[in-house]
């Protein structure tokens, strides 16, 4: 697993500045690494439905595979 997250996030504090990212947890409960969001938006205001979250299956910043929630 990558530590681009923490890295960046060491860098962006400078600034005030923190990755937006989540907690992954299991059906068990097990805990998952950190994994970066992709923000989106709404595109219609009228419709019910509000915009949804994009969690890359690979590391934005240097490609390497995400790791995913398990069940051990």
């Amino acid at each position: 697993m990558c530590n681009c997250i923490e890295d960046l996030d060491e860098l962006l504090a400078q600034k005030n500045t923190k990755i937006s990212a989540a907690i992954q947890f299991s059906k068990n409960g097990i805990l998952s690494a950190r994994q970066p969001i992709i923000m989106t938006e709404k595109i219609n205001p009228k419709k019910k439905e509000g915009p949804v979250k994009l969690f890359p299956s690979y590391c934005p910043f240097c490609g390497e595979q995400m790791p995913e929630a398990t069940d051990d």
